[in-house]
């Protein structure tokens, strides 16, 4: 059950960074998504796919300050996938 939960969040900052890319997002729910995914990377700091969730949640902040670049998409397809697979299992 925790893990499906994870996963709504890495999906959500997933679906949050895309709309972002497309100005089509609120500033302060963007800000928000961007707080929870780094208390949950905070939380499970041991894992290396949270250190990887780091770097997502600051490329999300890179995002408010219009610095878009490749790597945003990466980081979008990283939240995608991972929280794809957390609500399979």
């Amino acid at each position: 059950m925790l893990s499906k939960i994870l996963g709504l969040i890495d999906l959500t900052a997933a679906a949050f960074l895309l709309l972002a890319g497309f100005d089509i997002i609120f500033t302060g729910f963007f800000i928000l998504v961007i707080l929870i995914l780094l208390g949950k990377s905070l939380i499970f700091i041991t894992d290396w796919a949270s250190w990887v969730d780091i770097i997502a949640v600051i490329l999300m902040a890179l995002v408010l300050f219009n610095v878009y670049t490749f790597v945003n998409f990466l980081a979008f397809l990283w939240l995608l996938q991972k929280g794809a697979m957390s609500l399979i299992s």
